[in-house]
């Protein structure tokens, strides 16, 4: 005996499963969660970088450019007196301004850089006022400007330019953090992702263990355990692990097969006690038709002697009384020859034996030559097969099939049809049909009971075992017989069928009980 263990989780599949959603339903929100921190992030240095400090720059740039713009139209009006130069002063001084506003608007976030600018818009003032307006209004008066104020004004732009080198190093410098912004934040969404795609996989890989562990394999071996029994082992004890259902399961298959195997001891007890009593049964029906036979056979033998001896000696009456008595004794010995042939079925055959069935058929007609002559009988056939069987008890089915055809002919002239066919479940269905008077659709189930009699014995002879050993021949080879439910025209067609596989053995072994 396989013993089983009681392997349990002790939680129940229903909370594995909740405890594995919840987890997920966590990693997935973090993941959520750190990915989208991370991505807005990058997002938000990239847009600081795109649309503050690159655009900064630009403007830084423009500004540079418009201050030398208006240093060139200053000097070359202040030199030559050409209004063609007045055009970049005026135009540098609108840049300047223009450039100077944007720079304030896109570094509000940056007050270190806004002072640093104040200085610089200062500087610039404090030179256009002080050095470009005044050389220019003396240009237009016709005054030149000395040497010693083109130095002044040269040193003031000259100081004005390193104020803008400072704006642009700092730019340069904010450029530069919110680069470095950017790629840390592209690193920590390359990273975060690289950690859920991580962390999903291990959940994955996780799960994926945890239920081949505590649910796959306890549903194998309970599948297994089910296998084993249904294959007839049942002293195999069931395994309880797994999730609690599962454990539950094995010990609800347990207790089925602990059951099925009280089931199993009754009816060995039962078939045992059913085994010894049709023995006894059987031996008793033999021993009780031998007996019978010699003190019926004196009975007999003595009742036909006071008929031949005294017939037409005695009154009317003692010649009926006579010959009640010759042929109460005639049916009484076919009835016990009937019962001894209906006992016997199956318990003279060991195994059996290849038997053709035309064979059959022709000795069965052998021995009822002298009925189908007197009836004028017409016997059709069809080629049949050959069976595995017992040859004896196969002609004494066909020989009461084909007789009871015969027996209960109607007006016409008997015709007897045996065909034979495929059923196509691996069995030959054999039909044996007449043109006699047929019986009724209510009587069908019951022609094949013992000692069922549908007419009298003045109309028909008989001791209605016929149809009732036919089904216990017929049931003995493995087969089935029923009455037809449909049949061209008048009569009856009996139906049976014999299993096509050669090698079929009779269900067990059979000996012949002997007389004490």
């Amino acid at each position: 005996m396989t013993a089983g263990r009681d392997g349990g989780t002790g939680r129940s599949l229903r909370s594995l499963v909740q405890a594995i959603l919840v987890g997920s339903a966590l990693v997935l929100v973090v993941s959520v969660v750190a990915g989208a921190w991370s991505y807005l992030s990058m997002v938000q240095a990239r847009q600081r970088l795109a649309d503050h400090v690159d655009p900064a720059l630009t403007s830084a740039m423009r500004l540079r450019a418009a201050t030398g713009d208006q240093q060139s139209g200053a000097r070359g009006y202040s030199f030559t007196g050409d209004e063609d130069f007045i055009e970049p002063w005026i135009r540098g001084r609108e840049e300047a301004d223009e450039a100077l506003r944007d720079l304030r608007r896109l570094l509000e976030d940056h007050p270190e850089i806004l002072d640093e600018l104040d200085e610089v818009e200062a500087a610039l003032r404090a030179w256009q006022t002080d050095w470009a307006e005044r050389s220019i209004d003396n240009a237009r008066r016709g005054e030149r400007t000395s040497r010693a104020d083109y130095a002044d004004g040269r040193v003031r732009f000259t100081e004005l330019r390193e104020q803008l080198d400072e704006v642009d190093g700092q730019l340069r410098e904010l450029r530069r953090d919110a680069r470095a912004a950017l790629d840390d934040a592209s690193s920590r969404l390359v990273v975060t992702l690289g950690l859920v795609l991580a962390t999903l996989a291990f959940l994955i890989v996780a799960v994926a263990v945890g239920l081949r562990r505590l649910v796959l394999r306890p549903i194998e071996r309970v599948v297994d355990d089910a296998g084993r029994i249904a294959m007839g082992d049942l002293d195999h004890v069931p395994a309880h692990i797994g999730a609690e259902e599962l454990a539950e399961l094995g010990r609800s298959l347990d207790h089925v097969r602990a059951a099925l195997v009280a089931q199993l001891r009754e009816v060995e007890a039962r078939e045992a006690e059913l085994t010894r009593s049709n023995a006894e049964l059987e031996q008793f029906a033999y021993v009780a038709s031998h007996d019978l036979q010699e003190p019926l056979r004196k009975v007999a033998s003595f009742c036909q002697m006071l008929q031949r001896r005294y017939h037409g000696q005695l009154d009317e009456r003692a010649d009926t009384y006579i010959e009640y008595a010759v042929d109460g004794a005639r049916r009484m010995q076919e009835l016990i020859n009937d019962l001894l042939t209906f006992s016997r079925v199956g318990r003279t055959t060991n195994r059996f034996e290849l038997v053709e069935l035309d064979a059959v058929l022709d000795t069965a007609l052998r021995n009822l030559s002298a009925v189908i002559d007197e009836s004028g009988a017409t016997i059709e056939r069809q080629p049949l097969p050959a069976v595995a069987g017992d040859r004896a008890l196969l002609v004494a089915l066909f020989q009461n099939l084909v007789g009871n055809g015969i027996k209960f002919r109607g007006e016409e002239p008997p015709v007897v049809r045996v065909s034979v066919a495929d059923d196509g479940e691996g069995n030959w269905e054999v039909c044996v049909s007449d043109n006699g008077i047929g019986i009724p659709e209510e009587y069908r189930d019951r022609v094949f009971v013992i000692f069922q009699r549908l007419h009298g014995r003045d109309e028909y002879p008989g001791t209605g075992i016929g149809l009732s050993l036919c089904r216990k021949i017929v049931e003995f080879h493995g087969g089935r017989i029923d009455v037809a439910d449909h049949h061209d025209g008048p009569g009856t067609s009996i139906r049976f069928t014999l299993p096509q596989d050669l090698s079929s053995q009779p269900p067990r072994d059979h000996q012949e009980v002997p007389a004490p």
